[in-house]
Order: structure tokens, then C-alpha cells, then sequence
């Protein structure tokens, strides 16, 4: 239990150096007079954001329980990986920015920030539903908003009510302001957030952690925030990191807390429970033992899976499960 609670913390502290490590990064090479060194820092930089995005999605498809959550997530995943590699080549494999495929992968930024959301509405739908639910197909209209939203986004060239651009396309992404469907386009983002946290607290039925279920909800009041003052140009930042960043975290803490359920943490359950039960893996080596467990041996456990096994006041058997047995004890 503590080891894998060490584990965790060593993780974490890794991925916020490595983080840091990106930001210092930024501010260093805009600064670099140099064009070769400018492009292998900004190289390092984007390497360890892709880097460790994709390693929480991987983690996710291992960790998570339920097929269909599991399955919403990692769709999260691969748009957070879209926007990210979008981003790159935007501002880093480009030219020239009067280009209209300049313009067109700054409009790609909003599949991820529209559809993102979306989808945690959906995996909210699917909490405390059995394994083989499956949403009702009216849900499916709650896509038809960002869908149109988005197109909205690709055609703003031909009504501007998205970006409004004081010269035209010159200069585009320095001389432009926002017009009203940008700010459904942000209050759908913000709103869906929302909703993710809330409805998932109140479907929350995990006890003793009402701290760390708390952590979702601070999370989205900062980012709402967030997003406000830089919608009014309070600052400026790498918005497509924040916005990922923000998103994993939300994400990561509604999993850490016990909101999303994942398949670790399996000591908990063994230190709490009255089966006396043992996980093996194909060797027979025990990785997680029950506290009311009796003592048994290699040789014991390999004979129960031929059949039950008599151990004098208990019987024990075994099945089965990917990459080992579970192995339990019957008192008699």
C-alpha cells in the first residue's frame, strides 16, 4: 500500500519537473538569438509534453474498469494528442502565418476544446451503470451543439462571428478579437466542464475521501477562471498546454479520488476483506494476500487447479484470470 502510494508520488513529482522543465524552456529559447539551438530546445519541449501525454493515456487504458469509460477516455486521450500535435505544427513546422493552413490548424485548437467536454457527458452517464449499459441514443444529440459550433469555427473565414480580423488574413493571429459564437464556443466549454464535476459528485459513492473529491471542483473554478482572463487578454500563455493540462488533471483527480474507477489500489480491498483469498501470477508468486488468508504453499495452489484441495479444516480452489489465478480459501 505504501509502496504503491511512494510510486504514485514519484510519478507526480517526475511529470510537474518535467513540466516545469518545459516552461523554463519556452522562456529561454524565444529569447535565443541562435535559430539551431531555439529549434532543439523547442524540440525538447515538445517531446516531453507529447511524451507525457501519451504515457497518462496509456496509463488510463490499463487503469480504468469499465470497457465503455474506458473506451470515452481514451477518445479524451487522442483529441488531447490531436490538439497537442496541432499546436506544434502550427507554431513550429510553419512558415509563413498569412498561409491559410496556418489559419485552418489554428481552427483545428477547437475540435479538442468542443468535443472534450462532450464526451465527459457522456462518461458521466455511464457511472454506476453494470458493464454491459449502454447510453440511450438520445444522448447522442448532445453532439449536435459542438458539432455545429465547430463548423461554425472552419467557415469563419466566410462570416467572421467567430474571430474578427482587423486587416484580413494579414497578420491574422495578432490582429483579431472575439465575436459572440467564440463565447458560446467558451461557455460550452466551461459549462460541460462544470457539469463533469458536479454530476460526478453527486453520483459519488465512495467513502472516506470527500477531501480528494474536492480536488475535480477546485480544479474547473481555476480553470473557468483561467479561461476568463485570457478570453479579456488579461495575459498571455501557451493556451493549448494549459488547456490539456487542466483537462488531465481534472481527470486524473476524479480517478485518484475514487470518482472513476480503476483497477489499483487492490491492497485496500485485500487488507478490508473477510475472503480469504490470494492473487498469483502464472508462476505462482503471490502479488496481493488477503489479512485473513492461511498460509499455503506453491505446490498447494499448483494442485488446485486441477481441483479443490483439502487442507484439513479448509478447502482450497482456484480459477483462472489473465496472467495468473485468484486462489481462495473455504473454511470447513
Amino acid at each position: 500500500m505504501q509502496k504503491q502510494k511512494n510510486t504514485e508520488r514519484k510519478y507526480a513529482i517526475i511529470a510537474a519537473v518535467l513540466l516545469a522543465f518545459a516552461f523554463l524552456l519556452r522562456e529561454i529559447y524565444e529569447d535565443l538569438p541562435n535559430a539551431m539551438f531555439q529549434s532543439i530546445l523547442c524540440l525538447i519541449r515538445n517531446t516531453i509534453h507529447i511524451s507525457l501525454l501519451f504515457c497518462w493515456v496509456v496509463s488510463v487504458q490499463r487503469r480504468l474498469v469499465n470497457r465503455n469509460v474506458r473506451r470515452l477516455m481514451l477518445m479524451v486521450g487522442c483529441l488531447l494528442l490531436f490538439w497537442l500535435v496541432d499546436k506544434i505544427v502550427k507554431w513550429d513546422f510553419t512558415g509563413s502565418v498569412t498561409h491559410p493552413l496556418v489559419r485552418y490548424l489554428w481552427y483545428g485548437f477547437y475540435v479538442g476544446m468542443l468535443f472534450v467536454p462532450t464526451l465527459g457527458a457522456f462518461i458521466i452517464n455511464y457511472l454506476g451503470k453494470p458493464e454491459d449499459y449502454s447510453h440511450p441514443k438520445k444522448l447522442n444529440y448532445l453532439l449536435i451543439p459542438p458539432t455545429v459550433m465547430l463548423v461554425a469555427v472552419f467557415t469563419n473565414d466566410l462570416h467572421q462571428k467567430v474571430f474578427v480580423f482587423y486587416n484580413g488574413f494579414i497578420n491574422f493571429d495578432l490582429e483579431y478579437s472575439y465575436d459572440w459564437v467564440y463565447y458560446f464556443i467558451m461557455s460550452w466549454f466551461i459549462i460541460m466542464g462544470f457539469y463533469f464535476v458536479v454530476m460526478m459528485l453527486l453520483k459519488s459513492r465512495v467513502p472516506g475521501s470527500r477531501k480528494l473529491q474536492r480536488m475535480p471542483l477546485a480544479i474547473m473554478a481555476f480553470a473557468a477562471l483561467f479561461w476568463i482572463g485570457y478570453s479579456m487578454k488579461l495575459y498571455n500563455c501557451d493556451l493549448t498546454i494549459m488547456d490539456c493540462l487542466i483537462i488531465v488533471l481534472l481527470l486524473e483527480s476524479a480517478i485518484q479520488s475514487g470518482l472513476l474507477p480503476s483497477n489499483t489500489r487492490y491492497q485496500e480491498v485485500f487488507d478490508s476483506t473477510t475472503v480469504p483469498v490470494l492473487v498469483v501470477d502464472g508462476e505462482y508468486q503471490t502479488h496481493y494476500v488477503s489479512g485473513v488468508a492461511l498460509p499455503v504453499s506453491e505446490a498447494q495452489m499448483r494442485q488446485s487447479a486441477g481441483g479443490t484441495v483439502d487442507l484439513g479444516d479448509a478447502l482450497l480452489s482456484s480459477a483462472p484470470i489473465k496472467a495468473g489465478h485468484v486462489v481462495w480459501q473455504n473454511d470447513i
